[in-house]
């Protein structure tokens, strides 16, 4: 069910002057059929905007909103910043390829013995080195390195009468700490922290999401009350003018007194001026929901009209059974913004632990075992074969490094900063926790209130409504006056008007109410599966989303 607003015509008014006066409801007929009508407004009829409901303005800002897509792209940063972080345990290949020759002068005494026993010989001495490796390197997330490599190197020396040769290694290395950076939590913190802020970025983007939503919800039920408030106004300023319309004939045919002119033409001008205010109403509304659902300049110019009815208001008697601390916990389970406090807790718990391994010395056991071949092959087959030819070994070094820093300034200080940090993360938990409880707080009574108010309205409408019969009922008799007449007909249409307001105040307390329980936007679902809803129905104690 949901509720329409009235629009008041002061037919109540119309048919008892012509009653008066001319004796049948014809001629009111046929003076209001020769009234001239009224220039369209430029708000509504002018410019002829289109119309938009209210899923549809909620998929827009989804689609076009630039917060919308700001926020996913928050979620698309963290991912990149979690991939960044995971690069750190990547498996890295590595090749190395190098050529050298050197020539230096013999020394005197060689240049001697050469010459002595006849020989020619150079007076320099030169060496050709050429080598080749490859390799695999990876750091694993407990903090052990892992070095897997091949080489050979080719050696000719010219003096050594001996054909070139071509040594191998294959060679496995393994370094693993003892105390600092052991264990994931220390080497691998950086990317646990970056999971971590990509949950909470996950979580705050959904709330923040919903606080856009819940925005344009606002701005589309604030457009349609100045709307359905313009079309109220609208209809009583066409009865303004058939009454002045009817006063004038009355006068020229001596039945009322020349004064009653003034009193319906300022009832008219009256009706002319909320006319103008609420058509500048209804398009600064129209503005302001453009700009929510995200309408690009060009078609800011065009902004549409909202079409549809305000939701049904709940029964007192309903929100009087509810207990709001069942919604206060359903808010601190739900609401992405606290689920991502608690994330940030967590990251900083990881980041003070990576800390407090950084204060341990550093003691790192390295390990490098594997075998050398020797090839003295003439061809180049040697580059290859000497990888297993005269394969010797198993030959190792075992090394154990210590680095003591003697203050250790920086990874003291790194703690500090670290807890501090921790103790920030719970403390703004806690702040927002209580926030969170006086939201749903506030946003409850907002709703509470705003039912009592509708009921007050109605009451107050039709109260208002009976006056206008009485009224009109005392004038037809004598016994009132057209100022009285016209007076209570404005007391009706403030009714109506607040009446409209009323709803519109409703409605948007019933999307607050949602935002800040956390209802408003599903966690397990995309953002373009919005039910509308949630919009649409007060929220059941204990309802899952």
């Amino acid at each position: 069910m949901v509720i329409e607003t009235k629009h008041v015509i002061l037919k109540n008014l119309r048919i008892p002057l012509v009653v008066i006066v001319f004796g049948s409801v014809v001629t009111a007929a046929c003076l209001y059929a020769q009234t001239p009508p009224d220039r369209p407004a430029a708000g509504l009829a002018a410019s002829s905007p289109p119309t938009i409901s209210l899923a549809e303005a909620v998929l827009k800002t989804i689609q076009a909103n630039p917060g919308v897509s700001i926020q996913k792209e928050t979620v698309v940063q963290g991912e990149g910043l979690l991939q960044q972080a995971s690069g750190a345990f990547d498996l890295a290949a590595t090749s190395q390829v190098s050529t050298e020759r050197a020539r230096s002068p013999i020394d005197q005494y060689a240049e001697r013995q050469a010459t002595a026993a006849g020989i020619l010989y150079p007076d320099y001495i030169q060496t050709e080195t050429r080598s080749y490796g490859v390799g695999l390197s990876k750091l694993t997330r407990s903090g052990v390195s892992i070095a897997p490599s091949i080489s050979a190197t080719d050696f000719y020396d010219s003096t050594s009468g001996k054909v070139a040769q071509t040594a191998s290694i294959l060679n496995f290395t393994v370094n693993v700490p003892l105390l600092r950076n052991l264990g994931r939590e220390a080497t691998g913190a950086g990317e646990l922290a970056q999971e971590s802020s990509l949950k909470a970025a996950r979580n705050t983007t959904r709330h923040n999401i919903a606080q856009l939503i819940n925005i344009t919800a606002g701005n589309y039920w604030a457009c349609l009350a100045s709307r359905m408030s313009f079309e109220l106004t609208m209809d009583t300023q066409r009865s303004a003018q058939t009454l002045l319309d009817l006063v004038e004939n009355l006068v020229r045919a001596g039945s009322l007194e020349p004064a009653a002119l003034n009193q319906a033409r300022a009832n008219l001008l009256s009706n002319r001026v909320d006319v103008r205010g609420q058509e500048e109403n209804l398009y600064t509304g129209r503005q302001a929901l453009a700009v929510s659902m995200g309408l690009t300049p060009q078609e800011m110019a065009g902004a549409p009209n909202p079409v549809g009815v305000f939701p049904e208001v709940v029964s007192a008697a309903q929100l009087e059974s509810v207990d709001i601390q069942s919604y206060i916990h359903a808010a601190l389970r739900q609401r992405g913004d606290y689920l991502g406090a608690q994330t940030d807790i967590e990251t900083a718990a990881i980041l003070l632990r990576q800390a407090q391994n950084r204060i341990k010395p550093r003691l790192d056991l390295g390990l490098s075992a594997g075998y050398a071949g020797l090839s003295e092959e003439t061809d180049a087959n040697r580059y290859y074969r000497a990888l297993g030819n005269k394969l010797r070994g198993v030959n190792y070094l075992l090394t154990l490094n210590l680095e003591l820093p003697m203050e250790n300034n920086a990874a003291k200080g790194n703690l500090v900063w670290r807890k501090s940090q921790a103790r920030v993360s719970d403390l703004a938990l806690k702040g927002l926790a209580n926030q969170i409880a006086s939201e749903t707080l506030v946003a409850f009574e907002g709703v509470r209130a705003a039912v009592n108010e509708y009921q007050l309205a109605e009451q107050a409408e039709t109260a208002y409504q009976k006056a206008v019969e009485f009224e009109n009922q005392k004038y037809m008799s004598g016994g009132s006056t057209l100022t009285a007449v016209i007076d209570v007909e404005g007391r009706y249409f403030k009714a109506g008007t607040t009446r409209i307001e009323v709803l519109r105040k409703y409605a948007t307390a019933l999307a607050n109410f949602r935002f800040v329980t956390g209802s408003l936007l599903d966690q397990r679902e995309g953002t373009e599966q919005f039910d509308l809803s949630r919009l649409l129905v007060f929220p059941k104690q204990g309802e899952k989303k």
